[in-house]
């Protein structure tokens, strides 16, 4: 019985060995075997512990769930990788949606140049204090014609940051009057440095990085919009 038990036993270990390697159990321990036996051996490989005796399977047993547990795990794997980057995408699509840029309603700004030429954006105007801290905050795409206008109570001196803004913007900062006093083009996306007026006013512009220079918008520019006052 013992002679028996241990035959079974080292068989297994080559069938075991084998499978971890992913290698033919023939090209390391078979070589000797001629081609008729190669077949009856292929066939108790195959099927190594339903034939053992009970005393090798109570040794051979942890050997096959830890196999099997490495196994499931490794298969396992590439699917969680997906869930998790489909979680990640629907978390941030669900930020850009709720940005107030789809949920608030859009007017027309025009802004004028010191050379006299004009450009025309459909700009979303925020006031409430939850979206002028949310701003343009998870949006991956904004359309050329596009931005929006922070508007505040009264005039002092302003500061914006870029914090979770995936975009780069060009920033306007505008007076109660509509005079753009100051304009910072191609701000840093997700950058935590103060973006500061340096002089009071009353609103900020932002619109895609880059526009700017593009139209010419220089401080002293002008805009045009319901929300400023008119000398």
């Amino acid at each position: 019985m013992r002679g028996s038990l241990c035959k079974y036993v080292i068989k297994y270990e080559l069938h075991l060995k084998s499978a971890r390697s992913n290698l033919c159990p023939f090209r390391e321990c078979g070589q000797q075997l001629d081609h008729g036996n190669r077949h009856s051996a292929e066939r108790s490989f195959a099927r190594p512990v339903w034939f053992l005796p009970a005393r090798a399977k109570t040794h051979i047993d942890p050997y096959l769930r830890n196999l099997s547990m490495s196994r499931l795990v490794a298969r396992s794997l590439p699917f969680t990788f997906v869930a998790m980057l489909m979680v990640v995408s629907l978390t941030q699509s669900e930020g850009q949606v709720a940005s107030p840029l789809y949920a608030n309603e859009k007017s027309v700004l025009v802004v004028r140049t010191m050379d006299g030429a004009e450009s025309e954006f459909e700009i979303v105007t925020v006031t409430e204090q939850a979206d002028l801290e949310r701003g343009l905050m998870y949006v991956k795409s904004l359309p050329l014609d596009q931005g929006m206008l922070f508007l505040y109570d009264n005039e002092r001196e302003r500061s914006m940051w870029m914090k979770n803004t995936f975009i780069a913007l060009d920033l306007w900062f505008v007076s109660k009057h509509g005079e753009i006093k100051k304009v910072v083009k191609q701000a840093q996306p997700k950058s935590l440095d103060p973006i500061r007026s340096e002089e009071p006013v009353m609103a900020v512009i932002e619109v895609n990085g880059g526009l700017s220079a593009m139209i010419g918008v220089t401080p002293g520019s002008t805009v045009s919009h319901e929300a400023f006052e008119r000398d």
